[in-house]
């Protein structure tokens, strides 16, 4: 009778014990010790962001996050950020008939996996697209994409502390994750709503899956279906790397050449099967924008022109018809170029890839052999990477990186610093061990001293001052006003365009690179019916931009603000100019010329 009634009791505490047991070092010790890691992390990003979170100020982010608003409004991967050299290219395509778009046109610049991941957040959370015109703070839109890029970059922090773990050992492990989760350039790209941390979680997938076809190839007795089906999953990722940034497809080269060089088994029909798999992946995409646009890459392939003498700063997009410039380049030009930029990326970008010291660590290390061959092919990789994508930055540099030297889609080399912080933290171990492990005390004030210098550049973004931008044409509450002037299917024309597309949800011109013969190229496909110019013209330098160029905006804004002081109004602007009515309150920062007055019964925007 006693034996009945304790048994419960016991049963009870058998459970009791079993649940402790696992807190202490069971399932629920990881499970615990997983959201520990998520609660720091969210605790560093609620820390940056509040202390260092601005609204969008690149043209990439713009760009991709309003072609994703399309997507999402049932309009199709198209964008109402119009390029001229795009209309040029539709137009040459379609046996020079007229494009004719109404509130968008199909999109041949930017690749689609990003955007459409951004079309898919923008259908499950509750965007809210209308700036507050008052006390304005932050764009709703882009805080929920900020946060699911911080989302990414604690998925890639994951990602590499698996990799080292599997790789190498836990200290070395945590220290890779832990000094890129410190990283301070890699919470700037989290916030900037470009794609990067998107890429970085890719290209962390395409080593991780090269790590275990090696691994298994090194086996006495390999599973060959494993292989296969991992370099399915390999060739799927190198696809989806080149449809989130086009210049990633080419990370197909180093890949395969690793593999050729040290697989031992099933080499051909394993190389095939990646190649196969990644060109599948991409063609459909290429040959869309081969049919709209006569280009694989559509605006995109022309980047190798900007920069040379012919297209300097923005030129080639802005351009109507770009062949007159083309046929004037010569071999030197592009080599010019190539050599410029490859010596500012070894002198500046690469030393300090990632912002971290941790960079030197890795170049050192390439000195010293691994035991493991597995490491010393992926270090392999990484470095024919590296060579690989210098030259391709170089090459194809834009004005992008002038706009925003670190912050852009041109840095490529950025996307590879966490594999690079992954060897460079095992060097510090390997120099570390030379100390003697009986001296427990100095390792450990050593490591801390490492980690620290390692993560003073995110530690210096809470010291003062903080950092505001002087002067920006990029306020969302005033562009939307301006924006909301014109009717859907009516076209601007203004110098931050993808602006006006994002935060204004209307179609607007790029400013064609004169405001005389191209400029009314344009205009005859279809009428440009307002003009918007802001601090991105007014604020060029004067002589060479206001002066020497007589046919620039620049100077088109000199001549109107001169117009207004002198006439009180815009009639008989350079040659013409078809756009003469303005509301008050825009100059000397800002212009507005429009064909009529939409501004009556509204205030108008603020100074």
């Amino acid at each position: 009778m006693v034996n009945t009634q304790l048994a419960p009791a016991a049963t009870d505490r058998m459970r009791l014990q079993d649940i402790i047991h696992s807190l202490e070092a069971g399932t629920g010790a990881r499970v615990l010790k997983f959201f520990a890691i998520i609660l720091a992390f969210g605790a560093l990003a609620m820390c940056y962001d509040m202390r260092a979170y601005r609204n969008f100020n690149t043209q990439e982010a713009m760009d991709s996050a309003q072609v994703a608003h399309n997507i999402a409004d049932g309009r199709g991967f198209t964008t109402q950020f119009i390029r001229p050299l795009a209309v040029h290219l539709v137009e040459t395509a379609n046996t020079n008939s007229i494009p004719r778009w109404e509130v968008s046109m199909a999109d041949i610049s930017n690749p689609p996996v990003y955007p459409t991941l951004l079309a898919g957040l923008m259908k499950i959370l509750p965007f809210h697209f209308a700036a507050q015109q008052k006390n304005f703070a932050s764009f709703q839109p882009e805080l929920w994409i900020c946060l699911f890029n911080q989302a990414l970059f604690f998925l890639s922090v994951v990602l590499l502390y698996k990799l080292a773990r599997r790789m190498f050992d836990p200290p070395v492990a945590w220290l890779s994750a832990g000094l890129f989760a410190a990283a301070e350039v890699f919470w700037h790209f989290s916030v900037s709503g470009l794609s990067t941390m998107l890429l970085v979680v890719v290209v962390l997938g395409i080593t991780w899956a090269m790590w275990l076809i090696d691994d298994e190839d090194r086996k006495e007795i390999p599973r060959t279906k494993r292989m296969f089906i991992f370099a399915i999953l390999l060739g799927l990722l190198i696809g989806v790397a080149g449809l989130t940034r086009y210049s990633f497809i080419l990370l197909l080269a180093p890949v395969l050449f690793v593999m050729g060089a040290f697989l031992t088994r099933s080499r051909i029909l394993l190389i095939a099967t990646v190649t196969v798999v990644s060109l599948a992946v991409i063609s459909p995409w290429l040959v869309r924008n081969y049919q709209l646009s006569g280009k694989w890459f559509g605006t995109a392939g022309f980047s190798i022109y900007e920069g040379t003498a012919a297209f300097t700063e923005d030129r080639m997009e802005r351009s109507m018809d770009p062949t007159v410039g083309m046929g004037l380049l010569e071999p030197q030009d592009f080599a010019e170029k190539f050599f410029t930029n490859c010596r500012d990326i070894l002198q500046n970008d690469l030393p300090r890839l990632g912002g971290s010291w941790v960079t030197a660590f890795f170049l050192v290390g390439l000195l010293l052999p691994f035991r493991n061959p597995g490491l010393s092919r992926l270090r392999f990789f990484v470095v024919l990477s590296l060579i690989l994508f210098v030259a391709i930055e170089a090459l194809s540099r834009t004005h992008l990186t002038t706009d925003s030297p670190v912050i852009n889609t041109d840095n490529l080399l950025i996307v590879f610093a966490p594999l690079i912080f992954m060897f460079g933290a095992a060097l510090f171990f390997i120099l570390l061990e030379q100390v003697g492990s009986a001296n427990l005390e100095l390792r450990f004030v050593m490591t801390a001293f490492f980690v620290a210098i390692c993560c003073l550049p995110y530690v210096f973004t809470f010291l003062p001052p903080p950092t505001y931008p002087v002067t920006s044409p990029y306020f969302p509450n005033f562009i939307q006003r301006a924006a909301h002037w014109m009717n859907p299917n009516e076209l601007m024309m203004s110098d931050v365009p993808w602006a006006v597309a994002w935060y204004g949800d209307r179609q607007c011109a790029w400013t064609t690179p004169n405001d005389d013969e191209q400029f009314y190229q344009l205009t005859n496909i279809k009428k440009v019916q307002a003009i918007y110019l802001t601090q991105r013209t007014t604020d060029r330098k004067f002589l060479s931009h206001m002066v020497i160029e007589e046919k620039s905006w620049e100077r088109f804004v000199s001549d109107a603000w001169t117009q207004y002081l002198t006439k009180g109004q815009y009639e008989g602007l350079p040659n013409n100019f078809p756009l003469t009515k303005a509301p008050v309150g825009f100059l000397p920062d800002q212009l507005f010329l429009s064909d009529k007055v939409r501004w009556q019964s509204r205030t108008s925007p603020p100074r």
